[in-house]
């Protein structure tokens, strides 16, 4: 499962943020096209990665986004198996 929202970073001007793991924070100006996209790029490529380690596994995938029928992708998933 996915959410397309998160795969791109809106132009919102100043945003906080924190990492969860050290606590640290900083400020993140989502108005400069650069920081938009290299996030973008890290996101494609965090996927990107994700998805070649489970296939070097052969760990077979489904990719749900949060706004599609789940239910169809299921069944295409589970014919295409068989």
């Amino acid at each position: 499962m996915y959410d397309p929202r998160e795969r791109t970073l809106p132009n919102v001007g100043l945003v906080h943020i924190r990492d969860a793991e050290t606590g640290r924070g900083r400020w993140i100006n989502t108005s400069a096209a650069t920081v938009r996209r290299n996030y973008e790029t890290w996101s494609r490529e965090a996927f990107d990665n994700t998805l070649a380690t489970l296939r070097r596994y052969r760990i077979d995938t489904v990719s749900i986004g949060t706004g599609e029928d789940y239910v169809k992708k299921m069944i295409a998933f589970f014919k295409n198996r068989a």
